[in-house]
């Protein structure tokens, strides 16, 4: 008489005291070891896909970021550039001086033009009603 322990359905071992013919019981390992051949198979052809699939996510992530490393550069050079923009612009108004033209009119409208530092245009003057009016010769 042989025993065996074989796997049920529910993965737990079962014990028989059976005659079992050495050919089917051969023939089930036979089966079996097909059926692990076949799983590794599949495993394996699903490890591979991932592989895949992560090679090519890692491609992708090295080409999003050397095109953020490049808009980073343009990005850098334009900051530079406006940095350089405003830099001499503030050095212009450095040479500039403030000028107070005091006047007095009863029209709506006054018009100061004439030319400081190059600058050439004319300039509407709007009635500032907070000033106070000063009634002296020597302000005009």
């Amino acid at each position: 008489m042989n025993s065996y322990l074989l796997n049920d359905s529910s993965g737990k071992g079962c014990a028989f005291n059976r005659d079992f013919p050495s050919e089917a019981i051969e023939g089930d390992n036979l089966n079996d070891i097909n059926h692990l051949k076949s799983l590794l198979c599949q495993k394996e052809t699903e490890l591979s896909q991932l592989k895949k699939q992560i090679e090519d996510e890692k491609l992708a992530l090295v080409n999003l970021r050397a095109r953020v490393k490049a808009e980073l550069g343009d990005i850098q050079c334009s900051i530079a550039d406006k940095d350089a923009e405003l830099r001499a612009a503030q050095e212009y108004l450095n040479g500039l001086k403030e000028v107070h033209i005091n006047y007095r009119t009863n029209g709506q409208v006054v018009e100061v033009a004439g030319s400081f530092n190059g600058w050439q245009h004319k300039v509407r003057m709007d009635l500032d009603h907070s000033s106070e009016c000063i009634d002296s010769l020597d302000s005009r």
